[in-house]
């Protein structure tokens, strides 16, 4: 009886309360309701907020919003094609295309889907790639008509750049939140998530030089830098940082024979040179191409180090008894690598200096310089030998040149593979140049706070 008692005195007192404060009561469960469908809509949002980290990248150079890297930009858009792994073409913006008129007009079909950061859809007449001779025009809303005045069987290639509207609006994963100039330089770039799928945040600041790169490394300014050319030895021992070494396979450390100069235009000359030369201690590049092109041969002529038969040419080629004497141009860079190739040249009897370059321009006999490597095979403005300006070794070879013509206008991917090899075995016989090596980078990232 007793529990009971108190059972019916709890009742009438709830009931008496309730009476007396029903307004308040009333208030309180809204309110709490309102708080926990609040906290349900938030949850999502703070839970993306904490997945979604944010990292601080450096990168070494001078851009402006017109001309940042590929790889930032590849951030925020895409072309009308995208580049696969092995440099063809594939679907971007364009689902799928044709190409009719012996090469002179492409049709694009554009992906419905896709929209500008702004919500606005994105259509034909929204794209100009702005090239020279080129036209472009919209068939309708999804169709795009593009005429060259010539065939170019890299032009797909050419629109993989990815596509922007004013104040660097695309139509990528990410999109702009902060950009800071000084004068016309980007300074510090800050990308977020386009869209609802939870992604980190980018934040990009830029530096004029390697030095200053890891200086700010080193202060915590950023956490990630890529691509340099060297490291601090210091930062490997560093316990949260992770340090990783790699090849850059798309750009080639070249040694370079002017073909104009009297005794390199001697292609014995050239070859004693090139089997002179020691093992550098690098991935050794054999071809102009990037292996991992689809029109790449390892089936070239290789210069690998052999005294003996450069002994036996610097015997035919009677240097030395002549009082000539080679100059080798380098950068500073490079300056270490072209010292242990004099040491090797002088031990044959060559009479060896080395000066260091500021330009490419300068005027050279042998020169020890970098060349980036075209996603398409297309070299037409390196070797062509109308291409004065761009073709430093000055070689002129009808065959080549030939090659290079064909290889620009045909549009039938197995043909132009044989264009490519059997060029790359020409360039390579002919020896303009000696492909050495692809060069070292380094790239670190602090897994956690320093």
């Amino acid at each position: 009886m007793s529990l009971l008692r108190r059972g019916r005195f709890l009742f009438w007192a709830v009931r008496e309360l309730a009476k007396k404060y029903t307004r308040s009561l009333v208030i309180g469960i809204i309110l709490g309701f309102g708080i926990m469908f609040a906290l349900w809509k938030i949850f999502p949002l703070i839970r993306s907020s904490e997945l979604s980290a944010t990292r601080r990248i450096g990168y070494v150079g001078e851009y402006s919003p017109s001309n940042l890297p590929l790889e930032i930009q590849k951030q925020m858009s895409f072309g009308l094609t995208n580049i696969a792994k092995n440099g063809a073409a594939i679907k971007g913006l364009a689902t799928a295309w044709e190409s009719t008129d012996s090469g002179k007009l492409y049709t694009f079909h554009l992906d419905p889907l896709v929209t500008w950061h702004t919500g606005k859809p994105v259509v034909a007449s929204d794209i100009n790639y702005n090239i020279n001779n080129v036209t472009f025009q919209a068939l309708d809303d999804h169709t795009l008509q593009v005429k060259l005045p010539n065939p170019f069987s890299v032009f797909t290639v050419l629109v993989s750049k990815p596509i922007f509207s004013k104040n660097l609006t695309g139509f990528g994963q990410y999109k702009v939140s902060t950009l800071r100039l000084k004068g016309g330089t980007i300074t510090f770039l800050r990308l977020v998530a386009a869209g609802t799928t939870p992604l980190p945040t980018l934040e990009y600041r830029f530096y004029r030089s390697e030095d200053q790169a890891m200086l700010a490394y080193k202060l915590g300014e950023i956490d990630e830098l890529a691509d340099i050319s060297s490291i601090d030895p210091t930062l490997e021992k560093w316990r949260n940082t992770r340090i990783q070494k790699t090849y850059n396979k798309n750009r080639i450390i070249t040694l370079y024979f002017n073909m104009k100069d009297p005794l390199m235009k001697d292609k014995q000359i050239r070859q004693m040179l090139a089997y002179s030369i020691p093992d550098l201690g690098f991935t050794h590049a054999y071809s102009p191409i990037a292996p991992t092109s689809w029109a790449y041969t390892d089936e070239v002529k290789h210069y690998d180090p052999d005294m003996k038969q450069a002994k036996a040419l610097f015997t035919a080629a009677k240097m030395g008894t002549s009082s000539a004497e080679i100059t080798i141009t380098t950068f500073s860079q490079y300056l270490g690598v072209a010292q242990e190739m004099v040491k090797s040249w002088q031990s044959l009897g060559l009479k060896v200096n080395i000066r260091t370059a500021n330009t490419i321009n300068e005027p050279y006999q042998i020169l020890l310089s970098a060349q980036d490597i075209p996603t398409d095979p297309d070299q037409y403005v390196y070797w062509h030998s109308t291409q004065g300006a761009t073709n430093i070794s000055g070689i002129a070879n009808a065959k080549i040149d030939k090659l290079l013509e064909d290889g620009r206008i045909e549009q039938n991917t197995d043909t132009r593979t044989k264009l490519y090899v059997d060029f790359q075995k020409r360039l390579v016989e002919e020896l303009p140049v000696v492909f050495l090596y692809y060069p070292t980078v380094y790239s670190m990232m602090r897994s956690s706070g320093q």
